[in-house]
């Protein structure tokens, strides 16, 4: 048997009764609490050149549903400058230089964002271009870019593709030889 000191007694816990009134357990609507200050930092200003790499992905895989959304030749605003300035995109895999070659005789240098995909900035506006893109081993190849042109399908060419109910796909679908911007072509 244990013996306890002389000076210790033993004590059992006993509950103390709160005086607090009583709360209710139920939420407080969020709209009703006071509004959470927060630090106010400055965003850095978007990127108009900017394209998300899935959708860069997306366009050399062949699967993104717009690529003249992206590839040819686009104006863009930047703040302060009163110019016209445009970005020239194109798709040119395996290229190890890409130029776009200006009506003006003017040479754009386009680097490579991802993907095969080259971008570069012109800025005397809108003309009409061709690509030269240089490849490992081989002659310059100078061509045309398809995307610098207007997609030739409207809205309800598609609407009515959709519905089953074109009755001239012929004349929307497939190549068709004549002019378009001073070029004849299929």
């Amino acid at each position: 048997m244990t013996q306890q000191p002389q000076n210790s007694k033993k004590t059992t816990a006993t509950p103390v009764k709160s005086t607090a009134p009583k709360t209710s357990s139920a939420k407080v609507p969020t709209s009703k609490l006071p509004a959470k200050k927060s630090k106010k930092t400055a965003a850095p200003p978007a990127d108009p050149t900017f394209v998300a790499p899935h959708v860069l992905e997306s366009i050399a895989a062949g699967t993104y549903y717009n690529p003249h959304e992206v590839l040819g030749q686009h104006g863009i605003v930047s703040p302060g400058v009163t110019d016209p300035i445009t970005v020239i995109r194109a798709l040119r895999p395996l290229a190890t230089e890409v130029f776009a070659i200006l009506s003006t005789g003017a040479h754009v240098e386009l680097g490579h964002i991802g993907f095969g995909v080259w971008q570069g900035i012109s800025t005397v506006g809108f003309q009409d271009y061709t690509l030269e893109a240089r490849y490992e081993s081989a002659p310059a190849w100078i061509a045309d870019d398809p995307y610098r042109f207007l997609p030739t399908i409207g809205e309800l060419d598609l609407h009515l593709i959709g519905e089953g109910r074109h009755e001239r796909l012929w004349d929307v679908l497939g190549a068709h030889y004549g002019p378009r911007q001073g070029i004849t072509a299929a």
